[in-house]
């Protein structure tokens, strides 16, 4: 009996380490997500990450919106946009931190990152120098 409760224990641990990826709802969480959907060119999923109303403000651009945001984001995969983390940290719903920015016509290129997330979705983001 106590050989049969350990081994469905271990069953159990095995199954949920196992289990796909659940989406992240905490702040950092969410950021990082959109952050690798963009560099591994999924534009659907990165899209997915922001609110309806969501506002990203960028030197390239400052859309407004679902579908602005994924045109937004389908030219960020098209430059071959790749974002690397420098470090992120949350204060409630607001993240911060620094990235280092590369496409095709950019060498490595450190950005100030501010972020805020609302019920695991990204209501608005902001990288440059003014994002502090």
């Amino acid at each position: 009996m106590k050989l049969s409760l350990i081994f469905i224990g271990c069953l159990l641990l095995l199954l949920l380490g196992c289990s796909p990826a659940v989406r992240p709802h905490d702040p950092v969480g969410v950021v990082k997500a959109e952050i690798e959907a963009v560099n591994k060119g999924q534009v659907d999923v990165a899209s997915s990450y922001f609110s309806d109303d969501a506002q990203i403000v960028t030197s390239i651009g400052q859309p407004k919106g679902k579908e602005k945001i994924r045109a937004f984001v389908f030219n960020l995969v098209q430059m071959k946009e790749h974002d690397e983390i420098v470090d992120l940290a949350a204060d409630g719903t607001s993240v911060t931190g620094r990235m280092t920015l590369t496409d095709t016509a950019l060498k490595a290129v450190p950005v100030n990152l501010k972020a805020v997330v609302e019920d695991g979705k990204i209501v608005s983001w902001e990288e440059g120098s003014a994002a502090k």
